[in-house]
This record gives C-alpha cells, structure tokens and sequence, in this order.
C-alpha cells in the first residue's frame, strides 16, 4: 500500500490518502497506525470497514482515549482516465462531508458554497497528490 499525507490549510484536518490495497489490507494499516479506536463510517460506528466498497471510500478514525479525529480517502488502486476522475470526485465529496461535518457545518442551502469549495480544494489536493504517486510515461 501507498499512502501520503494531504494538505489542508482550511480546516487544518489530519488527512491521509491511502492506495493499492483491498479492505482487508486497508484494515490492517489502519490498525497499525491506531491502537484503540473506531471507525465512523457516514455516522456509524464500526471497528472495521466491510469489504463493499470496490474502488474507494472516506472515513474517520477516532481514537477512543483522545478523542483526536484522523480523515482517510482510499482508493483500491489509481487509475490516469477522466472515468476514474469520476471516483475521485466521488470520494472527495464523501470525504468533504465527513470533515465539515466534525466542524458543525452541515449541508444546507447556507452551507452549500463552503461545501462546493471545500470539495474542490480537496480533489485538487487529493489529485495532485495522486498524480505525483503515479507519474505518466512519456
């Protein structure tokens, strides 16, 4: 598995992007980094993502005896065509809502322009990142 750590000087999150691997190892990863733990997996807790997800999720993890919350945008493997962009977004929006939605911000027809901003700001972060993980052949 790849990871790399992704910028965010809006909210200051703890954000890592994680490639190359299936559930089972993202599992496994994730339980090396954190020792005691959940997962909030779109307001559910759970101690372990299911295997439904065939190309990419986000989440948080919230360490139990801290409280402290660390976002995480997966992707089973990367792929350089505009229909795999698609996924990107995708997963950019989901990871959009898990970070505004630990800083109160819900979505709403107030919240929408932060929400669409905050989304663009991460895919361009998450993509750039990608794209130099993955450099093209020339």
């Amino acid at each position: 598995m790849k990871s790399a750590k992704l910028k965010d000087d809006i909210y200051f999150n703890n954000i890592t992007l994680v490639t190359d691997g299936d559930t089972d190892e993202l599992n496994k990863y994730i339980k090396k980094k954190h020792k005691d733990f959940y997962i909030d997996d779109m307001g559910k807790k759970t101690t372990e993502l299911k295997n439904k997800w065939p190309t990419g999720r986000a989440f948080c993890v919230i360490e139990n005896n801290t409280g402290f919350i660390y976002f995480y945008i997966w992707f089973k493997e990367f792929k350089t065509t505009v229909d795999y962009y698609e996924v990107v977004v995708h997963e950019c929006f989901h990871l959009t809502i898990e970070c505004l939605r630990t800083v109160g911000l819900k979505l709403s027809n107030d919240s929408e322009e932060a929400y669409a901003y905050y989304q663009g700001y991460m895919f361009n972060q998450t993509l750039n990142k990608l794209l130099n993980m993955y450099p093209q052949k020339k």
